[in-house]
């Protein structure tokens, strides 16, 4: 495999667990600029067409929904949402 410049074809934007609770619990960068950046991310991949995957985990838990301005993303066609199974294994997207 040789190393090829990022572009819309090879790559895609991975937003992991940007959910209320779990963005709560950083104390590195204040909430608001943590989730101005999120989005930030997710509109520069609208912009130049690259995919746009969402994780979350243990919503209905202390980490809370994903970020309500990133969940229509999760039903765009350049968004997708990851998904576990029962067992917790096997995140497909």
């Amino acid at each position: 495999m040789s190393a090829q410049p990022f572009a819309a074809d090879n790559t895609a934007i991975l937003l992991i667990d940007h959910q209320m609770g779990t963005m709560g619990w950083v104390r590195s960068i204040p909430f608001e600029q943590m989730k101005a950046n999120a989005l930030a991310l997710a509109q520069t991949a609208k912009a130049v067409g690259i995919p746009l995957v969402l994780t979350s985990s243990m919503e209905e838990y202390a980490q809370g929904p994903l970020l309500t301005e990133l969940q229509p993303r999760m039903s765009s066609p350049s968004g997708s949402r990851a998904n576990t199974g029962p067992d917790g294994s096997s995140a497909t997207v």
